[in-house]
């Protein structure tokens, strides 16, 4: 075993500074780590547990630990290594305990990716996965027989970039042969291994031969001894999202942000949603509208204002896909209850103007515009028209023919009619 650097036990991270923390150099097989390494390793594992039990009861015991690539989570793509840790079936078959699955239940000839196009409202063309092997030899994946020829293709509903479409389709396949081929390997108690890093077994035969990634990784301890569980592959595909990204069920509450330019090409609009963000700002949305009626050219253009609480849902889950499916009132944006108390209607206020389109079984339609003194009325009501206004009516036509069996005209003031020749006929 290889001599560490001493360092002055301020802290783990300081402690194992000079042997890599977590750690420990071993010659080709682990047969030949010495009692005095297997102490010296238990030693290092017990000043981590007493180290993190301290700082709860102890804290004046150990200084602060400074910060250390164990507190961060490090996304890696799974690759084989060339240079990869061994065990050997000649020197470590009394030690060691494998066990070899292979399953082509869900093996395809191919997998490739789709999703919607928003400015050609069409699917996209499909990106075809590479092929790549999460091991060699025993663990190739790849060379397992499908039980089909017919090919995976996976249609989604979000709008995705080539190369997403593309990243997508290879992790699926990655999870597939992931899972295709899977090992577990019981060994002696060791420190020196660690997540996606490159297994070799060597000299256990044909079947069991071969380099593949470290997935799992358990510590087992008892009274007699400590071993080491290491899984090589995983049931992904059982825990697998749907989505690229974690995914954000069911529907949300949502408030509409400012768009001082209005909704965006896609019929977008800026939201929030209270449940997301820190320190009281909500992380803030693109969502697009959605509407009864939407077609080329005509639909319903009704869109929320700023600070409305809307219904917020998203596309397959993904929280970069939200759709707003609607708006609802509340104590501090009430219905107009007055007005529609009897009836149906539209009731939209802006800039101190409200208008109304009102539909009550027993006024008739009614079409009206307040703004402050001033408004208009027009009522559609069982064969009559009536209209009313404030400060004038004005009718601008070619032709224009009043027919009745009466006709009365009357005005308070004055009655004007003017004309280049004026005609009464009886």
């Amino acid at each position: 075993m290889k001599q560490s650097q001493k360092q002055p036990r301020v802290a783990p991270q300081n402690y194992l500074q000079g042997r890599k923390p977590h750690k420990i150099a071993y010659d080709d097989t682990i047969d030949q780590v010495s009692s005095m390494d297997k102490l010296a390793d238990l030693l290092s594992l017990l000043y981590l547990v007493l180290y993190h039990v301290s700082t709860i009861w102890l804290p004046n015991c150990f200084p602060p630990m400074r910060p250390c690539h164990h507190c961060y989570i490090t996304i890696i793509k799974p690759t084989l290594k060339k240079t990869a840790q061994t065990i050997s079936g000649k020197e470590s078959e009394k030690h060691i305990k494998i066990r070899v699955s292979q399953n082509n239940r869900f093996m395809p000839k191919r997998v490739s990716v789709s999703s919607w196009n928003i400015e050609k409202q069409e699917m996209n063309p499909v990106s075809v996965a590479e092929p790549m092997s999460l091991g060699d030899k025993a663990f190739n994946a790849r060379n397992l027989n499908t039980l089909s020829q017919k090919e995976w293709i996976l249609n989604h509903s979000l709008a995705l970039q080539p190369q997403e479409q593309a990243t997508w389709a290879n992790s699926r396949l990655l999870a597939l042969y992931g899972e295709g081929i899977q090992g577990e390997i019981e060994t002696e108690g060791n420190l020196g291994y660690e997540l996606g890093q490159t297994l070799d077994l060597k000299n256990f035969g044909a079947p069991l031969d071969g380099r593949a990634l470290v997935t799992t990784i358990t510590h087992t301890f008892s009274k007699f001894e400590w071993r080491t569980q290491l899984v090589l592959g995983s049931d992904w595909l059982q825990d697998l999202d749907t989505g690229m990204v974690p995914g954000i069920r069911g529907i949300h509450i949502g408030q509409v942000a400012e768009n001082k330019d209005g909704p965006d090409k896609n019929h977008c609009l800026k939201v929030t949603m209270p449940i997301l963000g820190k320190d009281n700002k909500p992380l803030q949305l693109l969502a697009r509208l959605s509407t009864p009626f939407a077609s080329n050219g005509s639909g319903l253009n009704l869109y929320p204002e700023e600070k409305d609480e809307v219904v917020l849902a998203f596309l397959e889950d993904d929280p970069r896909y939200p759709i707003i499916l609607g708006a609802m009132h509340n104590p501090i944006n009430p219905a107009p209850n007055a007005e529609l108390n009897k009836g149906r209607g539209i009731v939209i206020k802006h800039d101190g103007k409200t208008q109304y389109l009102l539909l009550h079984p027993d006024e008739g339609i009614v079409f009206k515009e307040e703004k402050g003194e001033d408004n208009s009325k027009l009522v559609l009501k069982q064969g009559e028209l009536l209209t009313q206004s404030s400060k004038k009516t004005e009718i601008d036509a070619k032709d224009l023919l009043l027919k009745g069996d009466n006709l009365e005209i009357r005005g308070a003031n004055d009655v004007l009619i003017k004309g280049r020749k004026v005609k009464l006929n009886q």
